[in-house]
């Protein structure tokens, strides 16, 4: 996802035996990403590419808020420019 700012923001998290702390986190991220799309009015998606994994990137507007921004602020991302 892209922010504002024109940076992306990754969900990724590790997981596994290591990092059980980051599994609950994966589960939050989810949840509450989950919730906010299923209670909007409106979700847009903006400057649409395929990255070099060829996954698709996109800035989500949900309700004229971008996303990656919410998922930042909440520190459920981290910023990423790759």
């Amino acid at each position: 996802m892209k922010s504002e700012s024109g940076c992306g923001a990754s969900t990724h998290w590790k997981y596994g035996k290591k990092y059980p702390f980051e599994k609950q986190k994966v589960k939050e991220t989810k949840t509450l990403i989950e919730g906010i799309l299923n209670r909007a009015n409106e979700i847009t998606l903006h400057d649409i590419e395929r990255e070099k994994y060829f996954r698709i990137v996109a800035s989500v507007i949900v309700d004229g808020q971008n996303l990656s921004d919410l998922l930042l602020a909440k520190k459920l991302a981290v910023p990423y420019d790759g």
